[in-house]
């Protein structure tokens, strides 16, 4: 059983905002990716159909997402979970079924899931597990999605970050918001320089 109550409280109020603000940035990024598309259709994202769902073929989750990722088993305990995140300088630990050959994703544990599930309550660090904290729900992308789809499913789950799977479901690796942003960020550069391109073009053809 997990300790606390992971979706009341502050992570309610926690998924809440971050719905607010990847509302914002996928309105930004469809926007960018429109225009850029319209002015030159070589640096927009070129797409193909299968169904009724839309891959970005160009940017894809596996492109961006970091191949590093620190997981562990569900009986994992909390200290040793800790123990990883100082050693490997981050705050994220995915735990993992381990198989022959794959590592399946089963949940994602974060410092200050730590901190406020065990900490802040005085449990014994030595005795809970990540399995015991974990959030009931695991949300994953796989590595061949596109970076707005994926924008979308932060956004519509109010999560950071995902674990990235292979299309056996074993874990590839993780993105996070941060990965996004820094992709928008490139591409709204990119838009950028693209105007001021056509701008040098209208004003040569006029003269």
């Amino acid at each position: 059983m997990p300790v606390g109550n992971a979706e009341g409280g502050d992570r309610g109020a926690h998924r809440a905002a971050l719905t607010v603000i990847w509302r914002q940035a996928l309105t930004k990024i469809k926007k960018a990716a429109s225009q850029t598309a319209k002015m030159n259709p070589r640096a927009g994202a070129r797409t193909h159909r299968r169904g009724n769902d839309a891959k970005d073929t160009t940017m894809t989750i596996g492109r961006i997402c970091n191949r590093e990722v620190v997981s562990a088993a569900r009986d994992t305990t909390v200290q040793a979970a800790a123990k990883l995140m100082r050693h490997f300088h981050v705050g994220t630990v995915v735990v993992v079924d381990i198989g022959d050959d794959s590592r399946v994703p089963v949940g994602i544990v974060t410092d200050r899931d730590i901190v406020i599930e065990v900490c802040a309550v005085d449990l014994n660090q030595n005795v809970i597990t990540l399995g015991d904290i974990m959030a009931p729900e695991l949300v994953t992308v796989r590595e061949d999605e596109g970076l707005l789809q994926t924008v979308e499913i932060m956004r519509y789950k109010g999560v950071r970050r995902l674990p990235v799977v292979d299309k056996n479901g074993s874990l590839s690796g993780i993105v996070s918001i941060d990965d996004l942003f820094e992709t928008l960020t490139e591409q709204m550069a990119e838009m950028a320089r693209i105007l001021g391109r056509e701008r040098e073009h209208e004003v040569e053809n006029r003269r």
